[in-house]
């Protein structure tokens, strides 16, 4: 909008401005359908971040052209994406870890599991084998 040089051209813009708010309203509960009940918080954040971005820059662009040079503002937006995409990988490595260990762990308890129920079936079977010979049973 800053480059708007007719009233028509400001308006445009803004209509554009306006659509892109109007989706961030609409785009909350498909988000919130996409992801389970336990991830929806994370989701919902993420989705956040983006329209904060965008209130943000409204704010410190102008600034920073009237203070540096046109380029700054393509500068720190790359620096500051850069910065977001390593953080949001180190999220999703982080939730992947947590992901395997949970898997890990009820694989780990499902092998317990059929350990116990093989040994009460062999106990089973030794105390019907005591049986029939007429031994006392343990």
């Amino acid at each position: 909008m800053g480059f708007a040089d007719s009233y028509g051209l400001l308006l445009v813009a803004g209509f554009f401005l306006g659509v892109s708010g109007a989706a961030f309203a609409m785009g909350v509960p498909f988000v919130s359908e996409w992801y389970p009940p336990a991830r929806q918080g994370q989701a919902l954040g993420l989705y956040g971040i983006g329209t904060a971005g965008t209130a943000i820059s409204s704010w410190t662009m102008p600034a920073l052209v009237d203070g540096f040079s046109q380029e700054t503002p393509n500068q720190s937006a790359l620096l500051g994406a850069l910065h977001l995409r390593r953080q949001f990988d180190q999220v999703l490595l982080r939730q992947h870890v947590l992901d395997q260990r949970e898997e890990n762990s009820l694989l780990v308890a499902d092998v317990a599991l059929e350990s116990l129920a093989e040994l009460m079936e062999r106990l089973d079977r030794r105390r019907l084998l005591l049986l029939e010979v007429g031994a006392p049973s343990p």
